[in-house]
């Protein structure tokens, strides 16, 4: 055996890094009181046992999506020791900042107090004017852990017994908090210098069993170059707090290291036939498609061409820019994976690297990309990678005008994954897509996708259900109101009673009944609580049969017109 996969030596160094973490020593005196608190990854706090608790900083966006901070690296030259972060708000993961996104770019600095209290400062500073749900440092308590409750400014806060009517059980300004143990003991005290918004919130209203702190930098907007600050000083009674600033561990090479060379462009990551060649763990022929589609038979795959063999699939993504690989390393990366025991890969998140740009419809593509992604296909398949993919994931942009949405600018890939639905300029789009896709000939196997036998399954739209972004974002896509009026008319049992329907009339050839305004719905849709909890079930069936009726409609197109 010459050569291990090149993860396998990061692997290790990862655990010797994990094993070797420095932290602050406790004091020699009283070792059992002091405890340790980490600028960790974001500039987040960590809490070492036994108080054990994150504090971490991030935003929701207006839909309600969590945005976590990056960074967190000393600034070199900065006396204070502060640290760099960033909250990128940008709709599109997998985007550096999207064009237009707003950012909240951050400094944060800890200081460890002579009474054993940690101070820590962090403030955020908008790059432009902005809207938000909420820009915070938060912690997850468990409920047990806060049995007796808090003081808020030396005023009783109780957690209940069981599941709060209203999950918001504080929020204000405030200059202190103390949490208390079931025995009425404060164990964690949390003092405000210059005042601070926050929210004590029970989760069990969620399914939960935490109750979630959060200490609020913004609320709703922000404003280009303002300075939003949390300053915070946290005190755990019976302890010292030591701030670890050990700083980065540094490993180095010794007499019981063995040497690993990785490999050279070119050569292999696995020497085949070594006791690392895992590809015999799983029966597999090459190429893939040798014997026929792949079809379902109940609860499991088998081959057209060897019924009554089950087949399954163990395999990894290809993500963004892994897809258009040189045609020179395609080959050698499948072979590879085949070594390493898979026999299937996905081609996701493949539409934005073959691209071409200045197309508002995002419908061209670069031919020399579409080559790499062609060669790495089939290479794919001649290594027995049986291959799957989706018609629509994160194509972008595409111009809100393209769609014939008479709006300036574009649209994200969460809005066309709604749009998609409901709007036939965005359908027709995506149709004109999957036909590019699907029936392009691919140079290197003489067949297309649609004709490959080694395509093994299809998504439609990846990660496309419809409440995944709220009530506003999905109600700011044109044809939502129609479609559901009209789903409203067909279907006056479901909306009868709802708050806001009109039932007037009534008798042989009335008008059916008006549907009730969806700005009525409450704002997460699937969170609901109380009476918005039937109008919320009511749309959500609504979105079911969307959904379904989608569904049916492209499977349609795949088999009768992709074939």
């Amino acid at each position: 055996m010459k050569k291990a996969h090149p993860l396998f030596p990061a692997l290790l160094v990862f655990g010797a890094v994990l094993g070797c973490r420095g932290v602050a020593e406790p004091a020699a005196s009283d070792p059992a009181a002091t405890l340790s608190a980490t600028p960790v990854w974001g500039s987040a706090v960590s809490f070492s046992p036994p108080v054990d608790l994150l504090f971490r900083l991030g935003a929701y966006t207006p839909a309600w999506k969590f945005r976590g901070a990056a960074g967190g690296a000393s600034l070199d030259g900065d006396a204070s020791g502060s640290r760099s972060f960033a909250i990128d708000m940008s709709g599109n993961t997998g985007d550096n900042v999207a064009a237009g996104a707003l950012r909240l770019n951050g400094r944060a600095t800890f200081r460890a107090t002579p009474d054993g209290a940690l101070d820590a400062k962090w403030t955020l500073m908008p790059d432009r004017d902005g809207v938000l749900s909420e820009a915070m440092l938060e912690t997850r308590i468990a409920v047990g852990r806060v049995a007796g409750g808090f003081l808020v400014d030396d005023k009783a806060l109780p957690v209940p017994e069981s599941v709060a009517a209203k999950p918001h059980l504080f929020r204000g300004e405030v200059s202190r908090l103390v949490a208390l143990g079931a025995d009425g003991a404060p164990w964690m005290e949390l003092s405000f210098p210059e005042g601070q918004r926050i929210l004590v919130q029970d989760n069990r209203s969620w399914g939960s069993s935490v109750i979630t702190l959060r200490l609020f930098f913004a609320e709703r907007s922000v404003k280009a170059g303002a300075k939003y600050p949390v300053h915070a000083v946290f005190r755990f009674p019976g302890h010292r707090i030591a701030l670890d600033e050990t700083g980065p561990v540094v490993l180095e090479a010794g007499p019981d290291w063995i040497p690993y060379a990785p490999a050279a462009p070119g050569e292999d990551w696995i020497e085949p036939g070594s006791a690392l060649d895992l590809s015999a763990t799983l029966p597999r022929h090459e190429p893939a498609g040798a014997f026929g589609r792949v079809v379902a038979v109940g609860d499991h795959f088998e081959l057209a061409g060897r019924p009554g063999e089950e087949i399954r699939f163990c395999g990894v993504n290809f993500v963004h820019g892994a897809n258009a690989p040189s045609v020179e390393d395609a080959e050698r990366i499948a072979a590879n994976l085949a070594r390493m025991g898979f026999n299937s890969v996905r081609i996701h998140h493949h539409e934005r690297p073959i691209l071409a740009k200045g197309d508002p419809a995002a419908l061209a593509v670069d031919p020399e990309a579409q080559d790499r992604l062609d060669a790495l296909c089939a290479a794919c398949l001649r290594h027995g990678l049986y291959l799957t993919t989706d018609l629509y994931v994160s194509r972008a942009p595409i111009a809100w005008r393209a769609i014939s949405i008479d709006r300036p600018g574009n649209m994200t890939k969460d809005e066309f994954k709604m749009a998609v639905l409901f709007h036939e300029g965005a359908y027709s789009n995506f149709l004109a897509w999957s036909r590019s896709f699907m029936l392009h000939v691919n140079p290197y196997t003489g067949r297309s996708l649609a004709q490959e036998p080694g395509l093994a399954t299809l998504a439609l739209v990846n990660e496309g259900n419809l409440g995944n972004y709220g009530r506003d974002a999905l109600l700011a896509i044109p044809g939502v109101e129609e479609a559901w009026s009209a789903w409203c008319a067909d279907h006056p049992e479901r909306v009868a009673g709802l708050p806001g329907t009109n039932t007037a009339g009534g008798g042989s050839g009335a008008e059916p009944p008006s549907p009730p305004p969806l700005s009525g719905l409450p704002g997460d849709l699937y969170e609901s609580k109380g009476s918005d909890q039937t109008f919320a079930g009511v749309f959500a069936l609504f979105l079911s049969d969307m959904e379904a009726r989608f569904f049916r409609r492209v499977s349609a197109f795949v088999r009768e017109e992709l074939g």
